[in-house]
């Protein structure tokens, strides 16, 4: 109840052995759509916190543009199901103002994600799926994104595109700008 009035922006717990419980109750507070940095490294959650970080990223109200999870000694918990999960979630919030984020595990990284990457910032199956892709996700590493090796050819270009694209914001292209691009790079390409 304590955090029901708190307006914090930036909030760092890493290191601080949070659990589930601990991550639901954060979460689901009202102060939790103020939090524009959050750092959970290194904690004790597992599949229910996940889901409740994943219920923080489909808030309409949430202004979260940071988000840091990274489990070295907390493998059991991280899964690749919990990582599609909450970048599926991030496609479910048209509001979504996540510019970074970093779900790190040993051997995950974002290992087996490029499918969900590529459908959330570049989702070319139709141009109105293209047109309501991410815009704003900017990945600081885009251009060297160790963790897409396991992208092979066009999907890896497309997905490394992408966040280039959209990593224009840091320079003022508006968001009908980025837009633009992606429609003339992958859907009136070669036409």
């Amino acid at each position: 109840e304590a955090l029901t009035h708190l307006r914090i922006k930036d909030l760092d717990l890493r290191y601080n052995d949070i659990t589930d419980e601990g991550v639901e109750c954060l979460l689901s507070s009202e102060s939790a759509r103020y939090f524009s940095i959050l750092q959970l490294d290194g904690n004790e959650f597992g599949r229910s916190g996940y889901v409740s970080i994943s219920q923080l990223l489909q808030r309409e109200d949430a202004s979260i543009r940071w988000l840091s999870i990274d489990c070295h000694d907390n493998q059991r918990q991280f899964d690749i199901t919990n990582a599609r999960m909450m970048i599926d979630s991030i496609s479910r919030n048209s509001n979504s103002r996540l510019k970074d984020f970093y779900f790190g595990c040993h051997g995950y990284d974002i290992y087996g994600l490029a499918d969900n990457l590529k459908r959330l910032i570049c989702n070319t199956t139709n141009f109105r799926s293209l047109c309501q892709s991410n815009h704003y996700l900017s990945w600081d590493c885009a251009d060297s994104l160790d963790g897409l090796d396991g992208i092979h050819g066009t999907d890896r270009n497309d997905v490394k595109k992408a966040f280039r694209i959209n990593s224009r914001s840091k320079y003022g292209a508006s968001f009908v700008t980025r837009l633009r691009h992606k429609l003339r790079t992958f859907y009136f390409s070669g036409q």
